[in-house]
């Protein structure tokens, strides 16, 4: 939340002044924040060849609220991120969760 506000203050008026950036880059496709949604466009775009794109996320990890943290010592999910088992007629989930190492395909 720190950094997103501190973002939003530098662009409201009288805000800090902007600083030129250390790295410029152009990409043919560029996707806002590192959450499912945003893993999963990367993830399209990879599989239909494109390769030209940038996801920029604010925080230090991608997830978005599908992340965990940490109450008291004990792991908690930060937001609703469950999964169902997915059925057979889900074949791109089920791929997405072979990709990521969640799910293996055994006699089929």
């Amino acid at each position: 939340m720190a950094r997103g506000h501190q973002l939003r203050d530098r662009l409201a008026p009288g805000g800090a002044p902007a600083t030129a950036p250390s790295i410029v880059r152009r990409v043919q496709v560029v996707i806002a924040g590192g959450g499912v949604a945003g893993l999963a466009a990367a993830r399209s775009l990879r599989l239909a060849g494109v390769d030209d794109f940038a996801l920029l996320e604010l925080e230090d990890q991608a997830g978005g609220n599908s992340r965990g943290t940490s109450v008291n010592g004990m792991a908690c999910p930060q937001g609703a991120h469950y999964l169902p088992v997915p059925g057979d007629d889900a074949r791109e989930v089920q791929d997405l969760l072979e990709e990521l190492g969640l799910r293996r395909r055994v006699a089929g």
